[in-house]
């Protein structure tokens, strides 16, 4: 009974300072739970912090990018970071390497 009062309580709340986000992150909240929209708005200030990619020769939508724990191979969709692995969210990689595009 209590898990059913919680799952509608997290629902029923809507913010009500909505008016600092940009249409993406808009779009971000109204199709995403609140866990995981706290998890993409990190992302998304983190998105600064990427170092640069490198394009790759065999798919024109893929890149290269160095990080601590080596290469990582990332495209506008797809990222084995182990954030996009872990949460199977869109992760700092995907969203730098789609304002690259």
């Amino acid at each position: 009974m209590e898990r059913n009062h919680w799952a509608t309580t997290m629902f029923q709340k809507i913010p009500v300072n909505l008016c600092h986000l940009g249409p993406a992150e808009h779009d971000y909240f109204n199709f995403l739970t609140p866990f995981a929209f706290k998890h993409i708005m990190n992302q998304l200030l983190l998105v600064s912090k990427v170092g640069n990619f490198q394009e790759t020769t065999s798919f024109p939508t893929s890149y290269t990018l160095k990080t601590g724990k080596g290469l990582l191979t990332v495209s506008t969709k797809k990222c084995l970071c182990d954030f996009a692995s872990s949460m199977k969210l869109p992760c700092r990689h995907i969203f730098c390497s789609q304002e690259g595009t």
